[in-house]
């Protein structure tokens, strides 16, 4: 049995995706399971106030005093947190993603038949602190 997936398996996969809200969420969820290795429940269950941006520290030498380090806060298996780094590209796609749901409630959601985004990714998804009114 394979354990992991090469490169060449995973672009098959992203080719996949469209360019409608529903490939660009598939596109969202294939690189948190692949890039970030997030289990399926800890996908299901990142909200975007689980995503945090750490300013990286500069040196006396010079550098970009806006290059930030993107981690996810996640509750896992066993309710034990970790933090992940995420690369700038997983990074920027989360951010464009956000920007159509104001940042606010779980990252990941159903879409309806329409193709309007529910509030969450399946019934059993816990709340989210930023969706509460």
């Amino acid at each position: 049995m394979q354990a992991v997936l090469y490169r060449t398996q995973v672009r098959v996969l992203l080719s996949t995706c469209g360019d409608d809200l529903a490939g660009q969420r598939d596109r969202l969820v294939l690189g948190l399971l692949v890039s970030a290795g997030l289990r399926r429940r800890e996908l299901a269950d990142l909200c975007f106030d689980d995503v945090k941006r750490h300013p990286l520290a500069t040196s006396a030498a010079g550098g970009d005093p806006h290059r930030v380090r993107t981690v996810l806060a996640i509750r896992g298996k066993g309710a034990k947190d970790r933090v992940v780094p995420i690369s700038a590209p997983l990074a920027e796609a989360i951010e464009r993603w956000g920007g159509q749901f104001g940042h606010r409630g779980h990252v990941v959601r159903s879409l309806g038949r329409h193709g309007q985004a529910g509030q969450r990714p399946s019934p059993s998804s816990t709340s989210c602190a930023s969706t509460a009114p």
